[in-house]
């Protein structure tokens, strides 16, 4: 108190722009502006001033001010700007689309992954209708159902991660997933999506389905061939049996014989015979003696091929 305002904001601040706003409101112009002030006691302050002319019957003789210490809230402005640089920052490096609309269901915010995604840049975007991004067959839906949650505030979408069809620019169709949340202010409802394009995870389960399919395919083949198999080696084992079977019957039925004709002629060359009777007995003895050992190597031959089959 009792300070002029040169002396209050120093002389430099008051020639440059103190004095200009005085000079404004002594004209008859309510004044207000920010300004920083430094004092040597209270440091650096943020000041918002406010001037009103006070007339009289000679016109503006005073002027009243009024002077407000607004360092606090310059401070919180200062640390929300900044909360909000970082937020931009994140959501603008984002590799998936966020998009935000209004209760009309017109795009108000989109990051810059909305061009790689749908092939719009965010100016095509802001102010356009949600339903662009869309097939034409799923716009009247979309509408319902912002309409309803507006209404009822309940959705099944909200805090779920849907598989949509989007539309691109071009025209394309392409499969997206949607992570949809919604939140309100003083001046409505709005909805935030966060959209993937999911057409290489789309093409991977559909390769991965037909991998699946072939292997199945393959397991099917490799079950139908080892049953088959296993019939087989079973009319093998058959097989075999009767083949054992058959030269135990022809060991017996063949050899048998065979070891009594040379037993005969074995007794017959111990009775007495002239020279050639016993050559010829010899012969046959001899003969007999030789086709008994081709009979034993083939029936032997045998057995052991059937044996090799089993094994």
């Amino acid at each position: 108190m009792g300070r002029s305002a040169a002396e209050v904001f120093g002389a430099d601040v008051f020639e440059n722009r103190v004095k200009r706003y005085l000079d404004a409101c002594f004209q008859g112009e309510t004044v207000q502006y920010e300004m920083k002030y430094s004092d040597p006691e209270l440091g650096e302050k943020d000041l918002f001033v406010s001037y009103f002319p006070v007339r009289g019957s000679r016109g503006v003789t005073e002027v009243a001010s009024i002077i407000q210490d607004i360092t606090e809230r310059k401070q919180a402005e200062a640390a929300l700007e900044i909360r909000e640089e970082r937020f931009r920052s994140v959501v603008q490096t984002a590799h998936d689309a966020i998009v935000s609309i209004n209760s009309f269901g017109e795009i108000v915010f989109c990051n810059n992954a909305v061009e790689s995604v749908f092939g719009y840049t965010a100016g095509e975007l802001i102010g356009r209708p949600l339903a662009l991004l869309m097939p034409e067959r799923f716009r009247e839906a979309h509408a319902r159902g912002v309409s309803r949650v507006i209404s009822t505030g309940e959705s099944r979408a909200i805090g779920q991660a849907l598989e949509l069809v989007g539309l691109k620019k071009d025209g394309i169709e392409i499969p997206v997933e949607l992570s949809l949340a919604n939140w309100s202010t003083k001046e409505g409802t709005y909805f935030t999506g966060i959209i993937r394009d999911i057409t290489d995870r789309k093409r991977q389960e559909i390769e991965l389905a037909r991998s699946r399919a072939e292997l199945e395919q393959t397991n099917r083949y490799l079950e139908d061939a080892t049953a088959r198999a296993q019939d087989m080696a079973a009319q093998a084992e058959v097989a075999n049996a009767a083949k054992s079977e058959f030269l135990a019957t022809m060991s017996h039925e063949i050899r048998t014989p065979m070891n009594g004709v040379i037993g005969m002629i074995g007794l017959l060359l111990d009775t007495n015979l002239d020279n050639d009777q016993r050559h010829y007995a010899e012969i046959v003895r001899k003969s007999g003696e030789s086709l008994l050992a081709l009979l034993s190597d083939i029936l032997d031959f045998a057995e052991i091929f059937a044996l090799k089959l089993i094994e």
